[in-house]
């Protein structure tokens, strides 16, 4: 007879055990700083995670729920418990803009995009990173994440 624990630590989404090792631990490493850096204040926003999506390593996607439902947030590749906190501060204003919240992509260097992964009857929304932001519509191109190298 066993002891019953519970396990706090998100699913890990974007491996496979087929993945070569080499790739496997590059990936580990990634959510290993991801859960370093979201808990280093102490606040231990680690906990909030249900799912951490490491399938491209220049986004790193988490999945939190709150009291109303899951939001699949894309992180990038840096910064992410700064990206983590500008969630959680206007987490429930964005929900009274834009009703049907399921994603939110934080990539962006003072903008944010709302439900870039939508595939219902509302388009994705842009909103600015500052103070009070307000929603207006994406438009057709949309910079690159300020993480990425340019190529030429």
């Amino acid at each position: 007879v066993g002891t019953v624990r519970n396990w706090a630590f998100p699913v890990i989404l974007g491996m496979r055990e087929s993945d070569p090792l080499s790739t496997r631990a590059a990936k580990m490493k990634i959510y290993q700083s991801l859960i370093a850096d979201l808990d280093s204040t102490g606040e231990k926003n680690s906990q909030d995670l249900n799912e951490v999506d490491l399938g491209d390593p220049e986004d790193v996607k988490i999945t939190v729920a709150d009291s109303e439902k899951s939001i699949l947030i894309h992180l990038g590749d840096q910064k992410f418990l700064e990206r983590f906190k500008l969630f959680k501060t206007h987490v429930q204003e964005w929900r009274q803009q834009y009703a049907n919240l399921d994603s939110v992509d934080l990539r962006y260097e003072r903008q944010v995009i709302l439900n870039p992964d939508s595939k219902g009857a509302e388009p994705a929304k842009t909103v600015s990173a500052a103070q009070k932001p307000t929603v207006k519509a994406v438009s057709k191109q949309i910079s690159k994440p300020s993480s990425r190298k340019r190529h030429k």
